[in-house]
């Protein structure tokens, strides 16, 4: 298969109508006779948004004001693959042409739309952007005719103030009894257990709580659940809270999978990822773990912190701002630094991709309109919950594809022997990081509206009131990392231990 292509596509909206175009002109255009929105190909090094706003203007003549970023689907084919950046906006300047090189462009009636000649996987997600005004992220897989075959092949993320109940029949799916994987009271308090409990009823499905899991699991606390899913024959697991549950969740998934095997299993390298099915229900807003196949456990009787070598990716997310306005003010906050750190060190990364930093930059732009009220001691309104969650959600899609960097793998010693949240932990090396990257982190100053990383490094200052941080422990923290060759090769530059412990006194 050849490398995944990127395309923007936009449903322009005015007086109940979409602006669409007829694809009848262009010889060879795998979309000919179809009606589709406005967008096209990103070129490298463009941004989704600017992609989108370039080809608008070509195709129509208009210029877009403003942009609703809504989601991202994944086409699938035998041939080919690509990830399109779906948007929407009421907001443009001029009168639309009525036809480019390309075909016949008209509004049309969104009653009308499903009249049209449309490919049967634009009617699955217009579909969703009717129904909700929230985040999704989508799978279609096609054969080599152009059918629609499969509307789930990897993973389908959904954000939504009633999404487990909107979609209770893909939990439904997964199995017939589940276990249920939280911490010890957030998930009650919230209400996100009782809304999946609620799922699991209406289709019959019988269930069994686990809610011992502690933030940074440990392999045993995993055990422990495996035992509990053995105990109750569960053939899917639900990760219900921050990354510790939904981590915890995957892990658990693995081991019930091979229940026959011990606790060295979860470390042992060249085994299969083979695990019962997940589904991850996210209350905070900071892993993203619910788009990512890592889990993160705690080795305590080694000291050690760090993801097992399975990739177990959710079958389906479901976020929900309700769960996250019951969470603490410090926690959002600190859960938003992890959120942005997974972003930054996705976008500076020596894997990172074309996609990868497209979906990152899509995340930055949300970071610039929750920062300031993340300062506030008041819970924020509903479009900051929101542009929080899906914030979280992107950054976990990002590292999902080139992995997190020098600024998690200094974090751990904090953790582990500071008890510093693991959010600020990594955020206290974030703005080293990004002056260490000199003009590689210029565009993401420019997204975020922060002019530099000593800015950045007094937004995280209000955000976290890091104490006096043991220096000892700090070096303890670089010198693991510069003994880390694997590492330290994630930085796009040379980064070595002078490196690191200039990343770390930034922050003094």
């Amino acid at each position: 298969m050849n490398t995944p292509v990127i395309t923007t596509l936009c449903y322009i909206e005015d007086d109940g109508r979409y602006l669409m175009i007829h694809k009848n002109k262009k010889e060879n255009d795998i979309n000919a006779g179809k009606w589709l929105g406005l967008g096209g190909h990103k070129k490298e090094g463009e941004t989704a948004a600017r992609c989108l706003m370039r080809e608008v203007k070509e195709e129509a003549g208009i210029t877009l004001l403003s942009l609703n970023f809504r989601g991202i689907v994944h086409f699938v084919s035998p041939s080919d693959e690509e990830y399109m950046f779906i948007y929407v906006s009421d907001n443009f300047d001029g009168t639309p042409r009525l036809e480019c090189d390309e075909g016949e462009i008209k509004w049309i009636p969104k009653s009308d739309i499903e009249t049209l000649n449309l490919w049967e996987g634009d009617k699955i997600f217009l579909s969703i952007l009717e129904s909700s005004n929230q985040f999704f992220n989508l799978t279609l897989t096609y054969d080599d005719k152009g059918n629609l075959i499969s509307s789930h092949d990897k993973q389908e993320l959904y954000q939504d103030k009633h999404c487990i109940s909107k979609h209770s029949d893909k939990i439904a799916s997964c199995g017939k009894r589940a276990l249920i994987v939280t911490g010890r009271n957030s998930a009650k308090r919230n209400g996100s257990l009782d809304d999946v409990i609620k799922a699991l009823d209406e289709h019959g499905i019988t269930y069994t709580v686990f809610n011992e899991v502690e933030e940074n699991p440990s392999v045993e606390t995993i055990m422990k659940g495996r035992d509990a899913g053995v105990n109750a024959d569960a053939d899917f697991v639900i990760g219900i809270g921050g990354g510790s549950p939904m981590d915890a969740a995957k892990a658990i998934a693995l081991m019930l999978k091979n229940r026959g095997r011990g606790i060295d299993y979860l470390y042992e390298n060249g085994n299969p990822s083979d695990a019962l099915p997940v589904v991850c229900v996210p209350t905070t807003c900071g892993t993203g773990s619910e788009a990512t196949a890592v889990s993160v456990l705690t080795r305590r009787s080694l000291g050690l912190k760090g993801s097992i070598p399975y990739k177990i990716m959710p079958e389906y997310g479901f976020s929900n701002i309700k769960y996250l306005r019951a969470t603490d003010m410090q926690i959002i906050r600190n859960t938003a630094i992890d959120a942005f750190s997974h972003l930054v060190e996705s976008y500076i990364n020596s894997k990172a991709t074309e996609l990868s930093r497209a979906i990152a930059i899509e995340g930055f732009h949300k970071f610039r309109y929750v920062k300031e009220a993340l300062l506030s001691k008041y819970t924020p309104n509903d479009d900051t919950l929101n542009n929080l969650l899906t914030m979280s959600t992107l950054a976990g899609m990002a590292i999902a594809i080139d992995g997190t960097g020098l600024p998690h793998a200094l974090s751990y010693h904090l953790t582990l022997e500071g008890n510093i949240p693991h959010g600020p932990a990594v955020g206290y090396f974030i703005p080293g990081y990004l002056n260490a990257a000199g003009s590689l982190a210029d565009l993401i100053f420019d997204v975020i509206k922060i002019s530099d990383a000593e800015d950045l490094k007094e937004l995280f200052m209000r955000l976290y009131h890091f104490e006096r941080i043991d220096k000892d422990m700090i070096m303890r923290s670089i010198n693991d990392v510069a003994g880390n060759q694997a590492k330290l090769d994630t930085a796009p530059f040379y980064a070595g231990k002078h490196l690191l412990k200039d990343m770390a006194d930034f922050m003094c």
